[in-house]
């Protein structure tokens, strides 16, 4: 039949498009014709909207970003904490050799003898600290 089209009956009283016995692929026409219309080209973006799936990609993308994001700063903390009980430590057992220079090599009897050499006194302490022998301990 060559490149003819032949007219097939569709339905009562319609006609679909044939090419070599095969019916054609029309495009949707309700959308071709929504996409034509003058009023659809002027819409920006926003006015035009996002289909569904859009909306899904963007909302697992953000959500697998929050979940790498909770897991890579989640140990930083645990270092801080780390870093600040070392210090307190140190700063215990400066308080202690402080203490001790000035009573005669003494061990203090009570966390409270080194508040004075503790910057904030013995309350700006986090952990508790068994300062009456060497050395320091501390529980957290």
């Amino acid at each position: 039949m060559g490149g003819r089209r032949l007219r097939a009956p569709l339905g009562v009283g319609g006609t679909q498009e044939r090419c070599h016995g095969a019916p054609l692929r029309r495009e949707t026409t309700v959308l071709k014709n929504l996409m034509n219309r003058e009023d659809w080209s002027e819409k920006n973006v926003a006015q035009q909207g996002f289909t569904l799936i859009e909306l899904l990609v963007v909302i697992a993308i953000l959500g697998i970003l929050a979940v790498v994001g909770v897991l890579a700063f989640g140990g930083f903390t645990d270092d801080a904490q780390t870093a600040v009980d070392k210090t307190e430590l140190s700063q215990v057992k400066t308080a202690q050799a402080a203490y001790r220079a000035s009573h005669d090599n003494a061990f203090p009897t009570a966390t409270a003898d080194i508040a004075g050499y503790i910057d904030g006194g013995v309350a700006a302490l986090k952990c508790t600290y068994d300062v009456t022998a060497s050395p320091v301990t501390q529980t957290c």
